[in-house]
Parts: C-alpha cells; sequence; structure tokens
C-alpha cells in the first residue's frame, strides 16, 4: 500500500521545504498572516478601558488650543506637574522630541519627569 521513500525522494521532499520557506520568509507572507491573526484577536478580545485609566492624547483639539507641532517641552513638563498634582499613579510619555529645544525647556521636562518618580 505505501511505497517506501527512496534516499533521493527524501532529498528532493526537503529541498523542497527548503525552498518554501526561504520563499515564505523573504516575501514576508508569514509576518502578514501573523499580523492579521493578530488583529483579528484583538478584535475578539476587546474590552472597555478601566474606569481608572485616563489617556491624555494629543488631538485636533488639543492641537487647536495650544498650537501647532511639535509643542514646548514645557508645555510637557507643565502637564507632568499638574498630573502629579493629581496623584497619577503612573504616567505613560509616549512622545518622540526630534527637534532640538531650549536647555531650559530640557532643563524643566527632566526635573518634571525626577520630581513626578513615576514617568515612563
Amino acid at each position: 500500500m505505501f511505497k517506501k521513500l527512496s534516499h533521493n525522494d527524501l532529498l528532493s521532499s526537503a529541498v523542497i521545504l527548503l525552498l518554501l520557506t526561504v520563499l515564505a520568509h523573504s516575501t514576508g507572507l508569514l509576518s502578514r498572516v501573523d499580523n492579521l491573526i493578530f488583529d483579528i484577536g484583538q478584535k475578539l478580545q476587546q474590552s472597555p478601558a478601566p474606569d481608572d485609566v485616563i489617556i491624555v492624547a494629543i488631538d485636533e483639539n488639543s492641537l487647536s488650543k495650544l498650537g501647532r507641532w511639535p509643542w514646548p517641552r514645557t508645555t510637557h513638563a507643565k502637564l507632568i506637574n499638574r498630573l502629579q498634582q493629581e496623584k497619577a499613579a503612573a504616567i505613560g510619555l509616549d512622545i518622540v522630541f526630534a527637534e532640538a529645544g531650549a536647555a531650559e525647556a530640557d532643563e524643566a521636562l527632566t526635573a518634571a519627569i525626577k520630581q513626578a518618580n513615576n514617568v515612563v
């Protein structure tokens, strides 16, 4: 019923599998499938945000009130100081400061982060 595989059959199969693996890796096909599965999983596991978490975001409203981006580092320092006054348990800061800033503004932001002692 089953034919015994020869050495050449096994070698040919290994080469074909190796070529398929290289092709899948070089085209990024597997990462696309992985991302798709991750996205579907995230949609299936959605849950409301906890009541004790507040996200302070940079949006169109804040841009219209505070001016165009990038804002001075002193603005971020004031926000950190305000959050510390409100007894924030933790402050997550996810901003890339790519533009050069004034030394005083850098020092104000550094001092606010050190004083809060809960900024990541």
